[in-house]
């Protein structure tokens, strides 16, 4: 064989191997079991807030194709929000340890985390 065929062997190799991981990695069913129960959203515009069940999310993901949520005043799309468990201020979801208006840790980390 020469060069040029064992290149073409190994690059169909290579698109067969990713054909059937895609195909294996589709075919799984989504885990609902786990995640947040309750999904909130926060308006960035006038900081009005939607609660959202976890099976209303699902629902609305399925219905609208993966759409933004609009914000019922404004009708502009809303972001993920979280609370905090102290002072229950709600705000825009981000990779922070510490809630922006009480300055309190927003996660227990226990000695299993490690």
């Amino acid at each position: 064989m020469n060069s040029s065929m064992v290149k073409f062997v190994v690059l169909g190799a290579v698109i067969a191997v990713s054909v059937v991981f895609l195909v294996h990695r589709m075919s799984k069913p989504v885990d609902v079991q786990h995640g947040p129960d309750v999904f909130l959203f926060i308006c960035p515009r006038d900081g009005s807030t939607m609660t959202w069940s976890r099976q209303e999310y699902m629902d609305f993901q399925r219905d609208q194709f993966g759409g933004d949520v609009l914000c019922p005043t404004k009708g502009t799309p809303m972001v993920r929000a979280s609370q905090c468990p102290h002072c229950e201020a709600i705000f825009e979801a981000q990779r922070q340890m510490n809630c922006p208006k009480c300055r309190k840790p927003l996660f227990e980390v226990s000695a299993q985390a490690f």
